[in-house]
């Protein structure tokens, strides 16, 4: 399973009976909210780039900033109330995602920040129903090996031959790939 997966289902599992959305936190949904359905939250991704200095490491290892994106919808337009619930929803979906507990649980991932990038603010149509949304971005900065098969052939024999004058000597050694298989 890849690891934006995995980051993601951590995510949205953290966020779940943490803001007023209770369990209503989905990844990546794109039908139209219901009013019985709000207030909700949405979960997914957008981009994720590769360091530069990946291509340096040995051995490979690329080190990935993954873009998550928590937007908070409520059917709350009452414009003072507006801004207060999104500050109150934002702190709390910024207390989940800064709590190192929230990413720490997936030791196959080698989680190395999460910071959030990016706040914004405002309202959106979701089908004919106006709502109010606030994105929240993160960038997580995690690491992963190249994705290469392993080789298929193992060095794990070496035999060397040496000719001194008319004498052959043969020294073969083994047991040269240390690596678990």
């Amino acid at each position: 399973m890849h690891e934006r997966r995995l980051i993601r289902d951590a995510v949205v599992a953290a966020l779940k009976g943490k803001t007023l959305a209770g369990d209503r936190v989905f990844k990546r949904r794109s039908k139209p909210f219901r009013a019985t359905e709000l207030p909700a939250v949405n979960v997914y991704f957008t981009e994720e780039t590769i360091k530069e200095g990946s291509n340096r490491s040995a051995p490979r290892r690329l080190e990935r900033d993954l873009m998550i994106n928590v937007d908070y919808f409520t059917g709350q337009l009452d414009e003072e109330a507006l801004d207060d619930e999104f500050d109150g929803e934002a702190l709390k979906a910024e207390q989940v995602m800064d709590d190192p507990a929230t990413l720490s649980a997936l030791s196959s991932v080698l989680i190395r920040d999460c910071m959030l990038s990016s706040t914004e603010a405002g309202t959106t149509m979701s089908g004919n129903m106006p709502l109010g949304v606030v994105h929240l971005e993160y960038v997580i900065t995690y690491r992963t090996g190249i994705r290469s098969p392993a080789p298929t052939d193992q060095f794990d024999e070496l035999q060397l031959t040496a000719q001194i004058g008319t004498q052959e000597h043969t020294n073969l050694v083994t047991g040269i790939n240390q690596e678990d298989p």
